[in-house]
């Protein structure tokens, strides 16, 4: 059977490519995301860098397992999401680990 959520809300796993020296270093973190139906996603301009920050602002409801430069946990807030939205590598992950929950996307595809 499948139920009807009013606004399905879900946790994903972000991983980054976070620059390093010579290369990335793969980072994760833990963001809570909810379903932004197609007619909203479609007002957002998601090939440009503000748009982009808009549209995960409305779909991030939280962030888990990030750490400052001491490894102290830092708790969810609004600044720092927008700590994270001001990072390119940051961003786009998201809009991954969020595109690919909500389209079913599996690695290979």
């Amino acid at each position: 059977m499948f139920n009807v959520v009013e606004t399905p809300e879900f946790w994903r796993t972000v991983k980054v490519a976070v620059p390093s020296d010579d290369g990335h270093v793969e980072a994760s973190f833990r963001a809570r995301f909810r379903v932004i139906d197609e007619e909203t996603a479609g007002t957002y301009d998601v090939m440009r860098s503000e748009g982009m920050k808009d549209f995960l602002r409305t779909a991030t409801l939280e962030l888990d397992d990030i750490a400052g430069e001491g490894g102290k946990p830092i708790p969810y807030s609004p600044q720092l999401l927008d700590q994270m939205l001001s990072r390119s590598y940051v961003r786009l992950a998201m809009l991954r680990s969020y595109s690919d929950a909500v389209n079913q996307l599996r690695p290979g595809n």
